[in-house]
Parts: structure tokens; C-alpha cells; sequence
């Protein structure tokens, strides 16, 4: 864990990407029918993509492995 963290710290985060239109259309589609809780209701790019990354970290990650994300997370934010 030490030594992706020192490989993340060294390698910058670029946060200006280019994303293709086709993606973007693709992303707003699955968020279609990604369940929405009351008053949530997302619709920037950011929002969209956070949301599907949070639901998977909860429901497809172990115990330990999320432990392990949001520790990794916060050490590089």
C-alpha cells in the first residue's frame, strides 16, 4: 500500500481530460436508469460520474477493500 501510494504521489494528476462526445452521451444514458434517491438529481458530467463511481465502490468492493480506498483517497487528496 506504502509503495502505490509514494507511485501516486509522484505521477501528477492531469484533471483537465478530454472526453468524447460519445462517452458523455453514453454516461447520461446508463445515468438514465441509474436509481436516483429524492432530490437527487445530478446532471453535470462530474455529479453523473461520481455518483456511478460511489455506487460501485459500495456495492462491489469487500469491507476491506473500501477501507483501503477511502484511506488511498484521502492520502492523495
Amino acid at each position: 500500500m506504502i509503495q502505490l501510494q509514494s507511485q501516486l504521489k509522484k505521477q501528477p494528476i492531469n484533471s483537465t481530460q478530454r472526453v468524447s462526445n460519445e462517452t458523455v452521451e453514453k454516461l447520461k444514458l446508463l445515468y438514465f436508469f441509474f436509481p436516483k434517491e429524492k432530490g437527487s438529481v445530478h446532471t453535470s458530467f462530474n455529479d453523473i460520474l461520481n455518483d456511478l463511481m460511489d455506487d460501485y465502490v459500495n456495492k462491489n468492493l469487500t469491507d476491506r477493500q473500501r477501507d483501503m480506498f477511502y484511506q488511498m483517497l484521502n492520502n492523495i487528496q
